[in-house]
């Protein structure tokens, strides 16, 4: 769970140049500027190295033309990269264009996080019923680690619509022991100091930001030792139950 979490904190970092590996595809491109399977391997390419923007612009050369794929995986992959490189960029009516030429996936998996992808993208366009309902439809019948998963994919989108509340009532009802209730209050407080640390990397710089940094660090260390403890007390139990 610690190790699945640790990632919300992390904030992905921009490589500046151009990689190789994209060099590499930006050249054969170049010899054939309508091959969407080079299209697509160049926006991932850019995406990997988390330059959005030059992947959102690449892939828009191939938006219209995705349903040349044969494979129903590759289209939703592409679009999937465009949309969320649209969301980073804020170009939310961009990601809504892309989220209606999705086809949601047949696995029911598949289909849960293309819940998700829906809540967010009506979140962050303003519509709210949309998006709750996009919502409970993502953490239906799932065990609740990953109702957890799906809750902080979809937090900050949450919070834009002014929704987050309706969407922890509803987390909130599908915890049923004390364990669960904990870890619900853990992911909740850990994706609130992530807000607040990227606000204040966007307001006022690294060394606030740092600070906000190092005492999420210790928020998850903490939370880590917290169900350490629960684990061998757990143990301890069955271990005097076995006697």
């Amino acid at each position: 769970m610690v190790e699945q979490l640790r990632p919300l904190l992390e904030q992905p970092t921009r490589k500046l140049g151009t990689s190789n590996e994209a060099k590499k595809i930006k050249e054969q491109l170049a010899e054939d500027p309508m091959n969407m399977k080079l299209i697509f391997e160049l926006g991932k390419a850019y995406a990997a190295d988390n330059q959005l923007d030059r992947s959102a612009n690449i892939l828009l050369r191939g938006f219209k033309r995705v349903n040349e794929f044969e494979d129903s995986q590759a289209r939703y992959e592409f679009l999937w990269i465009l949309l969320e490189a649209s969301i980073n960029l804020k170009k939310y009516r961009q990601a809504y264009a892309v989220l209606n030429d999705m086809t949601a996936p047949d696995d029911e998996q598949g289909r849960k996080l293309h819940d998700i992808i829906k809540c967010r993208v009506y979140c962050f366009n303003g519509e709210s019923d949309k998006a709750l309902k996009a919502f409970n439809s993502s953490i239906e019948k799932l065990a609740f680690a990953n109702i957890l998963e799906n809750y902080a994919a979809a937090y900050e989108a949450l919070q834009t619509a002014d929704v987050l509340t309706v969407a922890k009532a509803s987390v909130q009802k599908r915890a049923s022991t004390d364990e669960e209730k904990k870890k619900f209050e853990g992911v909740d407080k850990l994706m609130q100091m992530k807000l607040e640390y990227q606000e204040a990397t966007s307001e006022t710089g690294s060394n606030q930001a740092l600070v906000y940094g190092v005492v999420a660090i210790f928020a998850i260390l903490f939370l880590a030792f917290l169900w350490y403890l629960e684990s061998k007390s757990l143990d301890k139990l069955k271990f005097a139950q076995s006697k």
